[in-house]
């Protein structure tokens, strides 16, 4: 059994780091896998490495290891950064629609959250919470202003919209993309 001791939370850092999240990635995106495999989870959309480097400075990619092992990871980057996603883009389109706590998604500062990746041989082990966690206690050192943790899960991936939800995580929105439906998650950091 993994104690929690073993593990170390840690922003991405080295380059051994950002290439372990870049094979974890393509292990676990959607064409990548099979059809039994897509029950656990997959990944909509993928980065190469530099723009996995450039996610990091953006905000940051939060990392989870047990020894070498890197158990899992967690993307946080500004609405401006994921402009050059369609994916995003369809979604962030959506943000003047939706009215959360009486205003409109873009009256508030924001950041996109995800995506997240936890390691098949590490899942059911909490890593998803305590990466979260790990992201909040950044946030509040480098005093990010943002206030909404915004996030996106297929509508077909139950898998990540009930990670989501057992964090707090409420369904606040949906859109289509490429004929698929997708559900817009929110977390208010004013009520953790």
């Amino acid at each position: 059994m993994l104690h929690k001791n073993n593990l170390v939370f840690r922003r991405a850092e080295t380059d051994e780091d950002f290439q372990k999240i870049f094979e974890l990635q393509n292990k676990n995106i959607v064409n990548s896998l099979s059809h039994e495999d897509l029950k656990d989870g997959f990944l909509s959309g993928e980065f190469t490495l530099d723009r996995l480097r450039e996610a990091n400075e953006n905000i940051c990619i939060m990392t989870c290891f047990c020894g070498n092992d890197l158990c899992g990871y967690h993307i946080a980057s500004a609405l401006e950064f994921n402009q050059t996603s369609p994916l995003l883009m369809q979604m962030m389109q959506q943000f003047d629609k939706i009215i959360y706590k009486s205003k409109p998604l873009t009256e508030y500062e924001c950041f996109i959250a995800g995506p997240t990746c936890i390691a098949k041989e590490y899942r059911g082990l909490g890593i998803y919470s305590q990466l979260i966690s790990a992201l909040f206690d950044f946030l509040k050192d480098t005093q990010n202003p943002s206030r909404l943790r915004i996030s996106f899960a297929s509508a077909s991936n139950p898998r990540s919209l009930n990670a989501q939800k057992k964090i707090g995580c409420e369904i606040i929105g949906e859109f289509i993309f490429n004929s698929s439906k997708f559900m817009i998650l929110c977390l208010d950091l004013e009520e953790i």
